[in-house]
C-alpha cells in the first residue's frame, strides 16, 4: 500500500524519546494509521484527529489512532514522544530507545502505519 516513503528520526538516548517526520505516498487512499501508543502527532499536512484504543481482537494491545478527516493517498507528519513498550502483550516486542539498548523494528509501530486497528477481518 505505501509506494513512498520519506521518514527521518532524531533519537534522544538518554530521555528514550524520539521525535520523527514522515512523508508517506499510497499507491490507494487511507484514512487510518496506527501509531504506537507512546507517540503524538504534532503536526500534520491534513486535518486529523488522535485517539487511544485497543486493537480490535486484541484489545490489550493499545495503539495510538490517526484518523484523517478525509481519506488520502499522501500524508506529511510531525510527531513525538516515548516508544511505549508492548512486551507485557507480546514478550518479545522489546523495543526501546536508550544507551544500553536501542531497537526500532515496525511491530513497535514507531511510524505511522496505513492499517485499521483490528486483528480480526471485517464481514
Amino acid at each position: 500500500m505505501i509506494e513512498n516513503l520519506k521518514l527521518a528520526l532524531n533519537l534522544n538516548l538518554r530521555t528514550g524519546s524520539l521525535e520523527g517526520s514522515i512523508e508517506m505516498n499510497l499507491k490507494g487512499r487511507a484514512k487510518t494509521f496506527i501509531l504506537n501508543k507512546g507517540l503524538k502527532v504534532e503536526k500534520a499536512n491534513r486535518e486529523l484527529s488522535q485517539e487511544l484504543k485497543g486493537i480490535q481482537g486484541f484489545e490489550k494491545f493499545k495503539v495510538s489512532v490517526v484518523e484523517l478527516e478525509e481519506p488520502a493517498n499522501n500524508l506529511e507528519l510531525i510527531y513525538s514522544g516515548k516508544l511505549k513498550s508492548y512486551e507485557s502483550v507480546l514478550p518479545y516486542l522489546k523495543d526501546s530507545i536508550n544507551r544500553e539498548y536501542t531497537l526500532l523494528r515496525t511491530d513497535s509501530l514507531f511510524y505511522p502505519i496505513p492499517a485499521e486497528p483490528t486483528f480480526e477481518k471485517p464481514c
